[in-house]
């Protein structure tokens, strides 16, 4: 869940890095965990996105 919300949450303003995606073995270990039925069905990311967050897409392939 940590993932999920690093970066439309804690980085939402990238004043940590610059997004996950910085990182392509953890952004695609955190879309490889978002394909699981039960991690996608119970994450509401209304609950936890700031508000200037871009969301990134965790539909995108994790190539891997």
């Amino acid at each position: 869940m940590t993932l999920v919300r690093y970066d439309v949450g804690a980085n939402a303003d990238r004043g940590i890095n610059p997004g996950l995606h910085v990182y392509p073995n953890l952004w695609a270990y955190a879309r490889d965990l978002y394909t699981l039925p039960a991690f996608a069905t119970t994450t509401d990311f209304a609950a936890f996105t700031r508000p200037q967050a871009t969301m990134p897409d965790w539909h995108s392939p994790a190539d891997r």
